[in-house]
């Protein structure tokens, strides 16, 4: 035989085919190399040593031939009756009987996981735009469209749902986050005229966890990250994550069980958390208020503590500090009434961040600060100490009030607060 005949695809898929028969996987490979490399290069041969190497049964050899013909349909059209779809399963497939029950696995094996779910995601997607462009298809396309529907959004949509899960357990969190993210991405590509009430329910349900494993490793990934561009873009995914979990929330809740409810807002407080952090990051101050004023819907103390201390940890501009403070403050105070001293921290971190120094500057800060906050701190910190002296903790009371008459030496009306403050002072119980 000729050389140059030797060296054509279908010669070399001749040689491919007694090699795998003979168990000669060294010629098997070499072989696959020239029909991928040789000149004049032919997708439908590849297909033909893909469907040969299934046939023989090797698995390594059906995954490295899958593999160059995933590689090469990207820019070639696929011989007629390949199924793109079946190929990305049953390579997905190779790959997980592999991993099995293994806790510990290699990078590499689920970055090749992880990209064959997004080529997969990629085609999909390209055939979708297709389909809704086109307003007359011809019967390629016809034919091509058909082979991504429902059914095949819902077979990846499942495993990468599982993966993310099987991620969170044993792999490192950045094969969480990617697999969650893919999982959302084949979801969004349903079509609403095609799934029934449940089955819409249900996609909700799975697109809402999925959005509350993005957003959370994502901000687990950004307090890790040096590099503040990435860091910020962790943030900025993260709330676009929290913005779609709660709008899923509030269609699905009327709908959902007490306990279920109950799970959902658990992971909605958390996320609220998380959406409070991003933003300071993020620098939207005109977020913080009304993320403050949700965390307090749920009536619970730490949430409110831990969005109390990021505040007090931040450059945040006057005029956003004090009215999230005061609403950390007074919330505080609603779920607590009794345990006053739980706010003590703040108050006193708040009194030495605008009145430390010598006096000079401290009456610049208190000319800055609206009048209206600072008479609302004064009063506060009065509360507090006519809580103290009624509970018997009278050295408590004494410094609580002098922290008030201090502040309400800063409120500009005529020194009324203060005189009326210091009547009051001269009779609290000091024993």
């Amino acid at each position: 035989m000729p050389v140059a005949c030797q060296e054509t695809g279908s010669t070399q898929f001749l040689l491919f085919k007694i090699a795998l028969r003979s168990l000669d996987f060294d010629t098997a490979r070499n072989c696959l190399r020239k029909v991928c490399d040789g000149p004049g290069r032919d997708i439908s041969i590849l297909y033909a040593c893909a469907l040969e190497a299934q046939s023989a049964g090797n698995k390594d050899m059906i995954l490295q031939v899958l593999s160059q013909l995933l590689e090469q349909a990207d820019t070639a059209t696929l011989p007629k009756g390949a199924h793109l779809p079946a190929i990305y399963k049953t390579m997905i497939r190779l790959i997980l009987s592999d991993i099995h029950d293994n806790k510990t696995v290699a990078d590499d094996i689920l970055t090749t996981l992880q990209s064959v779910f997004q080529k997969a995601l990629n085609n999909a997607v390209k055939f979708k735009v297709v389909s809704n462009k086109t307003i007359e298809l011809d019967p390629t396309t016809e034919t091509e469209k058909s082979l991504w529907n429902t059914d095949e959004y819902d077979w990846f949509s499942r495993n990468s749902y599982n993966l993310a899960l099987r991620a969170l357990q044993h792999w490192p969190v950045e094969y969480a986050l990617r697999f969650a993210q893919l999982c959302v991405q084949f979801i969004q590509l349903y079509s609403a005229e095609t799934c029934s009430e449940e089955e819409k329910e249900n996609l909700a349900l799975r697109q809402s966890f999925c959005d509350y494993i993005c957003a959370s490793t994502c901000v687990a990934l950004a307090r890790k990250e040096d590099k503040l561009d990435k860091q910020l873009q962790l943030y900025d995914d993260a709330q676009k994550s929290i913005t779609s979990f709660r709008a899923l929330r509030q269609n699905l809740e009327p709908r959902l069980t007490v306990q279920t409810q109950k799970d959902f807002g658990e992971r909605y407080l958390s996320l609220l958390i998380h959406e409070f952090e991003a933003c300071v990051h993020l620098e939207k101050w005109d977020s913080l208020g009304k993320i403050t004023e949700e965390i307090g819907n749920f009536k619970q103390l730490q949430p409110l503590r831990r969005i109390g201390d990021m505040i007090l940890c931040v450059d945040a501009p006057v005029g956003v500090f004090l009215p999230v403070l005061e609403k950390v403050i007074n919330l505080s105070i609603q779920v607590e009434t009794h345990k006053i001293g739980k706010v003590a921290r703040w108050i006193r971190i708040l009194l030495q961040k605008s009145l430390q120094g010598d006096f000079n500057k401290a009456e610049r800060l208190g000319n800055q600060y609206p009048q209206e906050e600072l008479e609302w701190i004064a009063a506060t910190l009065w509360n507090l100490a006519i809580d103290k002296n009624y509970a018997g903790d009278f050295g408590g009371s004494k410094t609580w009030a002098e922290f008030a008459l201090s502040v309400a030496g800063f409120v500009k009306d005529g020194g009324q607060l203060e005189k009326l403050l210091h009547s009051k002072f001269v009779n609290l119980r000091t024993n």
